[in-house]
């Protein structure tokens, strides 16, 4: 909180006019700060940009040309959003709700054309002060980002001050990795609608936003092969589409596993090609937030109480890698399967669980039988 409480008071002038006078006091400061305005109308709204944002902005507001007609952040964020398309209502209604709750009371009275680089920066510590998730930062912060984006495409200002900012680090979470047993009681527990989808993500390590954009023709029943070519990105400030694979290696063909092949072969037989190959049970395409509220979070809870874990829907991809490392298969193979783009992510990523390889290095140097022991 930033501690600025101001009222205004309405002075008469000798030429029979009114101004308005806007006090307040800088938080641990007795004396008393005035402005005065005009109109009511100014003082008011002087008066909401030093309550959210403080005393520099506002000065700041003061001295910037054209600031006093400029759009304020929040007439750019509102605007931003309505004009979004490609995007679902309810995606549409998360953004309101994330710039009525978040971003208008801290910037949103702001003109666009004084807001600085460390008013955005002041924001997202101040949040990060607050113990708010480095991910709900990142998200928050890019609504914000392609709003003054669309706002500088308009010729409204320079430049997008939020762009490039430096954002909390998004730590990796620890995997929870499942044996291929633990994995089938999973499924078990899922609801019979929804097992085909959990199974194939865990028998083919497919990222959740490409399982979810299959198609029919991506699928080769004959030819035993399932072609990875779209997934489901959700683009900074911008909704929900279908695009490219995550990364350029992400588009690949893999094999159908043999736990999903009859699963598959009459899935895509009764489908036309371009009908999507997985959906909700009101027939359209599979969402992530319905998904874990109405499935995955309540299978989880169940299966918590008989084997402890509770992965996430990624965890089957982590999980599917351990497999294969289990069985012998080559760092460059899994790379390919799962789409990384380079071996690097695989081995950052899964190097730590080839147990045989790192116990191999104890035995590097072998000792000749005749070398005197060593004392300590």
């Amino acid at each position: 909180m930033l501690g600025y409480m101001a009222s205004i008071e309405a002075r008469p002038n000798a030429d029979g006019t009114t101004s308005y006078r806007v006090i307040w006091r800088e938080p641990g400061d007795r004396a008393r700060q005035r402005v005065t305005f005009g109109n009511e109308e100014d003082a008011v709204r002087w008066r909401t940009i030093l309550e959210q944002a403080g005393s520099e902005v506002a000065r700041r507001v003061l001295e910037t040309e054209q600031a006093a007609v400029a759009d304020t952040v929040a007439q750019v964020l509102a605007r931003h959003i309505e004009a979004l398309s490609g995007i679902e209502e309810g995606t549409r209604r998360d953004y309101r709700r994330i710039a009525a709750q978040v971003i208008v009371p801290a910037l949103g009275a702001v003109p666009v054309t004084a807001l600085h680089r460390n008013d955005v920066t002041g924001w997202i510590n101040a949040m990060e002060r607050g113990g708010v998730a480095p991910k709900t930062i990142c998200n928050r912060h890019a609504l914000l980002s392609a709003a003054l984006t669309s706002a500088h495409r308009d010729g409204l200002v320079d430049r997008n001050v939020a762009e490039g900012v430096r954002l909390p680090r998004r730590d990796r979470p620890e995997m929870t990795l499942l044996g291929q047993e633990e994995f089938a009681a999973l499924v078990g527990l899922a609801p019979p609608f929804w097992r085909p989808l959990i199974l194939l993500i865990g028998a083919t390590g497919m990222r959740w936003g490409e399982v979810t954009a299959l198609r029919a023709r991506d699928v080769d029943v004959a030819g035993g092969q399932i072609h990875i070519t779209h997934a489901w990105k959700e683009t900074r400030g911008q909704g929900r589409r279908v695009g490219l694979p995550k990364t350029r290696r992400g588009n690949r063909t893999i094999p159908i596993p043999t736990a999903c092949r009859a699963d598959l072969a009459e899935r895509v037989g009764r489908l036309m090609p371009d009908d999507w190959l997985f959906v909700n049970t009101a027939g359209a395409p599979v969402r992530s937030s319905a998904f874990h509220e109405m499935v995955w979070g309540p299978t989880v809870e169940v299966f918590a109480q008989e084997n402890g874990k509770r992965p996430r829907v990624h965890d089957l991809r982590h999980s599917y890698a351990s497999w294969c490392i289990a069985q012998g298969r080559s760092l460059t193979a899994i790379q390919r399967v799962l789409g990384h783009e380079s071996i690097q992510t695989t081995s950052d990523t899964y190097g730590h669980l080839f147990r045989a390889d790192r116990d191999a290095f104890a035995e590097v140097l072998a000792m000749p039988a005749a070398t005197p022991a060593i004392e300590a």
